[in-house]
């Protein structure tokens, strides 16, 4: 073992059940070393992860510390050695402010005042808007996230264990923290780096281990690796990443499936979370993205166009010319609207639901499930199962329960309990958010298919080679006020991120009008 190593892993091993997650796994972390670590959803990565944090023990193998062998028992165990993680799946108490939650993984001999302020100081080092004060349980995905990385580097880590860091920032703040977290390997930090984004692995990480089904199968240096060969050693076949060529041609002058006109939503006044006079519209065949950072009112305007939130402060959302702003979830879903929620842990499915339970969940439309209010038992069980086989849903059976799945099987479940119900509109929010590429292709390639057969899409999402790649036309929420739409193949990518950062000119204007 070199002496630049800070942790080593040899043989480590973990199995639930029958089922290998992890097995005989060798790695060296490296002071100063950006490592990366690839491979598809359900490949191990967590579970080897959450090992060298002391959340799961392993079965077998052993763990070093600076050349030391340990045992790591505990996550507090190994916020003493010095190892800070960020999960992709947060770990924050929603009762509790983001202060508090910051405090539980600092010596107790803290104090508020003094978390506050190193919470504002390393926010604005690493530009992640974080209010202290603010409670858990109202912020977004994307807060969520900056919340984590904060807490974790406060800690002053020598190990620094990142998992999809830059899923919810813009491409200018990604840049921003890549730069921090370049500079902290100079300083000595060793950094292990999840992502599937391979563009950063390639430009950041000094080398990186593959993992698939729970094994390392590759080595590689991405700065010599093409991101595409690293793609197809994570899926054990070829890659090949979707254009805009492959994208279906959309007629101009196709029926209006939705439309909103002078929108205004003040649902949480205290939080600052409003839509303020949103135009848009779809038509049938689109596919519509709306790019935006986290917590500008992405999650309020899902809410608004599913039926999760009534329209009462003004405006009309018409589908295909009938006013539903009044209407409910189950109706509008009645109707042929389809929506994919951003959280698929506890929104868009129940983990302690088996998946025929799960599948039923939403599927107020889907014929033959229901005899009136009583459910058709064999009818669900072939409805989950047909999700199954027709979407590559990759799990133990039916009966097992959703927290069974990786993110992305989990996901492509959802996506499918929604696209079997043929909907005319499909509203997708963040729909691959932490998908490896091969399950983000399959997301995508569901989506073209869609259009093609003439649903109306609006996705939204903050990555935008996805939106750049996918979308017709393409417009920006920045503080709950909507930008124009623009075609998508007129406008760059890094004018997108000015328009989501609020610093274009123009852009600044229309917000003022708001």
């Amino acid at each position: 073992m070199m002496d630049s190593t800070v942790l080593s892993l040899r043989g480590l091993s973990k199995s639930y059940g029958a089922k290998r997650a992890c097995w005989k796994v060798d790695m060296d972390l490296k002071k100063g070393c950006i490592h990366g670590l690839l491979g598809e959803n359900g490949a191990g990565k967590s579970t080897l992860v959450k090992m060298m944090g002391g959340v799961v023990r392993p079965d077998e193998g052993e763990i070093a510390w600076e050349g030391e062998s340990v045992k790591i028992r505990s996550p507090l165990e190994g916020r003493r050695l010095g190892i800070g993680m960020v999960f992709q799946h947060f770990s924050l108490f929603d009762a509790l402010t983001v202060s508090e939650n910051v405090v539980l993984g600092l010596p107790p001999d803290w104090h508020e005042g003094e978390v506050d302020e190193e919470i504002k100081r390393v926010s604005e080092i690493y530009g992640l808007e974080v209010d202290p004060k603010k409670d858990v349980y109202s912020l977004t995905v994307g807060e969520r996230q900056r919340v984590e990385i904060v807490r974790c580097l406060l800690q002053n880590p020598k190990l620094l264990i990142m998992d999809e860091p830059t899923s919810v920032l813009t491409p200018q703040e990604a840049d921003r923290l890549i730069e921090v977290l370049v500079r902290l390997a100079g300083e000595g930090c060793g950094i292990l780096y999840i992502s599937h984004r391979l563009a950063e692995v390639e430009e950041m990480c000094d080398e990186a281990t593959i993992m698939r089904h729970g094994e390392v199968v590759a080595r590689v240096v991405p700065k010599e690796e093409k991101a595409v060969l690293m793609a197809s050693k994570m899926m054990g076949g070829s890659y090949e990443k979707r254009t805009r060529e492959g994208l279906v041609k959309w007629d101009v002058g196709s029926d209006v499936v939705l439309s909103m006109e002078g929108v205004n939503c003040d649902l949480r006044p205290e939080y600052g979370v409003r839509l303020r006079d949103v135009h848009m519209e779809v038509r049938s065949g689109e596919i519509v993205g709306i790019a935006g950072l986290a917590g500008n009112g992405q999650d309020l305007l899902g809410s608004v166009l599913s039926g999760e939130v009534l329209l009462e402060e003004g405006g009309l959302i018409k589908f295909f010319g009938e006013e539903v702003g009044g209407i409910g979830v189950v109706g509008r879903r009645r109707m042929g609207m389809g929506y994919i929620p951003e959280d698929r842990q506890g929104h868009s499915a129940l983990l302690n639901f088996d998946l025929v339970g799960n599948g039923v969940l939403g599927s107020d439309s889907y014929e033959g499930l229901w005899r009136g209010s009583w459910l058709q038992k064999d009818k669900a069980r072939d409805f989950a199962e047909g999700i199954v086989k027709e979407y590559d849903v990759r799990c133990p059976g039916v009966d097992h329960q959703a927290s069974s799945l990786s993110g992305g099987n989990l996901q492509k479940f959802v996506m499918g309990r929604v696209l079997k119900q043929r909907p005319k509109l499909v509203i997708a929010m963040q729909p691959t958010w932490g998908l490896d590429v091969g399950a983000a292709s399959l997301i995508h390639g569901y989506l073209i298919d869609l259009a093609r057969e003439g649903c109306g899409i609006i996705l939204v999402s903050q990555e935008l080679d996805e939106l750049m790649t996918l979308t017709h036309r393409l417009g920006v929420l920045s503080e709950g006020c909507m930008s124009k739409f623009y075609p998508t193949g007129e406008i760059k990518e890094e004018e997108v991120g000015l328009l989501m950062g609020g610093l274009d000119k123009d852009f600044a204007e229309e917000v003022k009008l708001c």
